[in-house]
């Protein structure tokens, strides 16, 4: 939140990265509503959330690693608000897709989609 005194720790750039919109509904409220004294628990569970949402492969080429997944995050639906304008900060909807395409599989010997069904290649 803006308000915090903390707020400047990250970048604009990483305010928008979907690993801090988990990272922030795990810790939302500050200090006082917080039932861990420390942030390690809060940063092992948004790893693991994070990790269990979305999809990554490490290109064969380069040894990088990279999400597959896109996050995309809903406010309105045809014109339509689906939250009040001064709704609560956990009021999110997010939609997270794997476009999944033959030459992505053609490099791999089974296809994750969306970290929930494996298909192996013949």
């Amino acid at each position: 939140m803006e308000e915090s005194e903390y707020y400047d720790v990250f970048s604009t750039e990483e305010r928008q990265q979907f690993l801090f919109h988990v990272f922030t509904l795990l810790v939302l409220g500050g200090a006082l509503c917080q039932y861990e004294d420390y942030i390690t628990e809060y940063l092992k569970k948004t790893k693991e959330l994070y990790k269990s949402l979305v999809s990554a492969r490490k290109d064969p080429t380069s040894g990088s690693i990279f999400v597959e997944s896109n996050v995309f995050r809903v406010k309105a639906i045809d014109d339509t608000q689906i939250w009040p304008e001064k709704s609560h900060p956990q009021n999110r909807l997010y939609v997270i897709c794997l476009l999944y395409t033959s030459d992505a599989a053609d490099d791999l010997l089974c296809v994750d989609l969306g970290g929930r069904r494996i298909i192996k290649k013949k």
